[in-house]
């Protein structure tokens, strides 16, 4: 795994490795610049001693939130997004260069909300599906597909759930790339989220290519994230989540942040490979004055038993 930008962590946390799975963060630390995570050693994992303790007397006021629940219910035209993306605009302008001359490539936005990334995606030359928990969302998204001039490219929307346990049915597949852009830190619990990740890889072709984007752990640059993560603590039971609310106060949907090494550690434990987990320091999605850290990671597929070759696997 190759670990790109600024250390998560904030000062006077202990670090503490799992036994018989020391990683180089265990060993030297955290230090700024890049890490390689050798030999398959799990990241160390930070957490400190008093959240450890309060997470034991705690555990049994936990709320468990329907995530996909919350998000069904949402206003499609609101559901947050970013307007600019430039870490998915030069992925996506090296993957369609190691395919050029070939057909349009396969692509699969999962989240993929009212549409306007997605039609994005198809305008730079991929046939593109879109799934989304939402109705409304995907209904929206029909719409904006409905005013497309025909292209050769094809642009579907279909209602899906890749958190969900079973998997999905997707007629389109296998694709040749992925892109879970901002949705695997809001689509629910631990297990939600290794769900969609393991969806979305069986839905790979061999060699093919998973981008995504989520929230990181930005306490160390905003005071009011620090505020979040310890006030929904009790209810959450997971450090680094929290409740996005709105104006008044009530709660609209579950919000994880990652550090970059659990994110790749994630990404590795669900089959990924050749990942690469970037942080950049940027402007929060709902309040935009304010700072917060942002991961970017692209990893590969390996070979899934029994997958037959689509003709379109560089593997």
């Amino acid at each position: 795994m190759l670990y790109r930008g600024l250390p998560q962590g904030s000062p006077g946390e202990t670090l503490i490795a799992l036994p018989g799975r020391l990683g180089p963060f265990a060993a030297g630390g955290a230090q700024r610049g890049r890490w390689r995570h050798r030999h398959g050693a799990a990241p160390a994992t930070i957490v400190s001693i008093g959240d450890k303790l309060r997470c034991a007397f705690r555990m049994k006021n936990v709320t468990h939130r329907d995530a996909r629940e919350d998000w069904r219910r949402f206003d499609a035209a609101a559901i947050p997004t970013k307007e600019s993306t430039p870490h998915l605009d030069r992925f996506l302008a090296d993957v369609a260069a190691t395919a050029a001359g070939q057909p349009p490539l396969a692509l699969l936005d999962v989240g993929c909300g009212d549409g306007r990334l997605t039609k994005r995606l198809h305008d730079r030359g991929f046939s593109v599906t879109g799934v989304d928990v939402s109705p409304a969302a995907v209904r929206a998204a029909q719409a904006l597909a409905a005013t497309i001039d025909e292209t050769g490219r094809t642009l579907r929307f279909h209602v899906a759930d890749m958190a969900a346990d079973d998997p999905p049915r997707l007629d389109s597949a296998p694709f040749d790339v992925v892109v879970c852009q901002l949705v695997l830190s809001i689509i629910g619990d631990d297990r939600h989220r290794r769900n969609l990740l393991r969806h979305a890889r069986s839905n790979l072709v061999p060699g093919g290519w998973l981008y995504l984007s989520a929230s990181g752990v930005s306490d160390a640059i905003n005071p009011g994230y620090a505020r979040l993560y310890a006030e929904d603590f009790p209810q959450t039971g997971e450090k680094h989540t929290y409740y996005s609310r709105d104006a008044e106060g009530q709660i609209l949907y579950e919000t994880h942040h990652f550090t970059s090494e659990e994110l790749a550690s994630l990404l590795e434990q669900e089959g990924f490979s050749d990942s690469t987990v970037t942080t950049e320091r940027e402007v929060s999605s709902r309040r935009p004055d304010e700072a917060a850290y942002f991961l970017y990671a692209t990893s590969r597929s390996g070979s899934v038993p029994g997958w037959p070759c689509s003709g379109r696997c560089r593997c």
